[in-house]
């Protein structure tokens, strides 16, 4: 089952910016032609706030009657499909194929067809971990193993661990490398197992929302952004190659 996400508004221009150099295929699904036929396009511009779109075929129905029209539209770049929707605002006839001018979206989402995978983080970095207050223990400092929108595994000492029970809940800060800046969430601790090697735990939490909801929302689009951009490190590099 396919999962979505919302990009932020720079993480959505960089996707952009890279479809336009690579001229990456959409679909668009006009809602006022029948059954939401689809017309192909290819991304090859963009300038003003519009999109520049090539028509890639003929088609029967005409394409003035999409001027100001809602568009739904679906671009593929890579192994990676994306979602946004758009208007027409005109149709450059003066080229070899008709261009339409879409408004350029601010934000994309992204279709996965799992939800969220969580990354590995090679280096490791340090977590610091708080205990609400009332909870067991004080604060303590573990190694950050992986890491996902939803939530993280780390390690820590046993003394350490042997002192949070499931579900304390705790207040998490860690920056990853290559991150412009650390991360902090509250969070709940699911689940705890003993570590490969010995002496250490493995301890898994879950983020949550705590008191301030506004502001745990934009660190988990942030942290979104920050995750996304390293899964597609690789894409990156074959552009700049």
């Amino acid at each position: 089952m396919p999962f979505l996400f919302d990009l932020g508004f720079s993480q959505s221009s960089r996707v952009i910016e890279q479809a336009i150099r690579r001229r990456a295929e959409i679909t668009l699904e006009p809602r006022s032609w029948p059954d939401h036929e689809a017309l192909p396009v290819v991304v090859s511009g963009s300038a003003e706030g519009l999109l520049h779109a090539e028509t890639v075929t003929e088609h029967d129905l005409p394409l003035e009657s999409l001027i100001g029209v809602h568009i739904d539209a679906q671009m593929t770049l890579g192994q990676t499909l994306y979602l946004f929707d758009s208007h027409l605002t005109d149709i450059d006839y003066d080229r070899r194929t008709p261009v339409l001018l879409l408004d350029r979206p601010k934000t994309l989402k992204v279709v996965q067809r799992r939800r969220f995978q969580r990354k590995a983080l090679r280096p490791t970095c340090r977590v610091h971990l708080d205990p609400d207050p009332g909870g067991n223990g004080g604060p303590v400092t573990g190694e950050l193993l992986n890491l996902s929108p939803d939530g993280m595994a780390c390690r820590l000492g046993e003394e350490a661990a042997g002192s949070m029970p499931v579900g304390q809940r705790l207040h998490v800060a860690f920056c990853p490398q290559d991150a412009e800046s650390g991360f902090e969430f509250d969070a709940v601790l699911t689940n705890k197992s003993q570590a490969g090697s010995e002496g250490n735990f493995i301890l898994g939490l879950a983020f949550r929302a705590g008191p301030d909801r506004r502001r745990a929302k934009a660190e988990r689009e942030r942290l979104c952004d920050f995750l996304y951009t390293q899964s597609n490190a690789l894409v990156t590099q074959e552009d700049a190659s």
